[in-house]
């Protein structure tokens, strides 16, 4: 029990409360769509593979802060999930993720900054306290991601990495482009207009369908599971605000007294990845 909070009995963690809600009909179909094929060839040495980078990314590196309205649909570990969210990242490790209901609190909010993240249930009454924004990330959708990460991933860098290491060349459109980080790059068009269609961040694929504006419109990422969970998961970003400011008070989140806290696993237990509801 933390000092000073309500000694109030604890209620139970309820897996409905930590669902992502909101079904968006329009991505129903998005992640059952053809993945892309990427080279897997050895390709040749890619000239002026940090100039073609600095090209390809121009637009998404500029990016120091994001807002959005993100859908969400997909499946995680085999069991569906769909829902909205309202995303606030900012350079550094700082975060903010609510989990939009159609009525009333929000399923969760996540604020995080750096080296110190929270995660609130307020139907439930619960909150996690962790040092790492990746632990609750992973705990609730089985992506080990830090908030640097999703600010990339979603802005179309793929990887806050800045430095490249290699280049390659495949055929006459494609280049693929591996950081100092490990994450790799995959674009079209290197000598003309260069662009990124698609990366690889370990265990994590991310694919860009549709890259109309300054940011992806649709981003899909795929997790093979062999560090965490399966899950293949379609974002629709909407809303768009870039390089407006937020209060330091955004990537903070204020416990009630009546809150209990709970552990990381048992978050995990309550979410989509320790379902066992018969929804696989």
């Amino acid at each position: 029990m933390v000092e000073g909070r309500d000694a109030s009995p604890r209620r139970p963690l309820t897996p409905a409360h930590l669902a992502l809600v909101v079904c968006l009909g329009a991505l129903a179909t998005a992640c059952g769509a053809r993945r892309l094929v990427l080279p897997t060839d050895p390709g040749t040495p890619l000239a002026a593979a940090a100039t073609v980078y600095e090209r390809a990314t121009a637009a998404c590196r500029g990016i120091r802060v994001m807002t959005a309205e993100v859908g969400l649909s997909g499946r995680i570990d085999g069991r569906r999930v769909r829902g909205r969210l309202q995303v606030g990242l900012a350079e550094g490790g700082r975060a903010r993720l609510e989990g939009v209901a159609p009525f009333g609190a929000p399923a969760f909010i996540l604020a995080a900054e750096p080296e110190r993240a929270t995660l609130l249930l307020p139907r439930d009454d619960h909150y996690v306290e962790e040092r790492s924004v990746a632990r609750l990330v992973e705990a609730l959708t089985g992506l080990a991601l830090e908030a640097d990460d999703l600010r990339a991933i979603l802005t179309g860098c793929v990887s806050p990495a800045r430095r490249v290491s290699t280049g390659r060349e495949h055929g006459r459109d494609w280049f693929s482009l591996t950081l100092d980080d490990g994450a790799v790059l995959y674009g079209r068009d290197a000598r003309a207009t260069p662009r990124v269609v698609a990366g690889r961040l370990e265990t994590i694929d991310v694919e860009y369908p549709d890259m109309t504006g300054r940011v992806p419109r649709t981003v899909r990422v795929i997790a093979d599971g062999t560090t965490g969970a399966h899950a293949e998961l379609a974002l629709s970003v909407s809303q768009v605000e870039i390089n407006q400011e937020l209060p330091e008070e955004a990537f903070r989140v204020e416990i009630p007294s009546r809150a209990t806290p709970i552990t990381v696993e048992e978050l995990r237990r309550a979410g989509p990845l320790g379902a066992t509801d018969g929804h696989r």
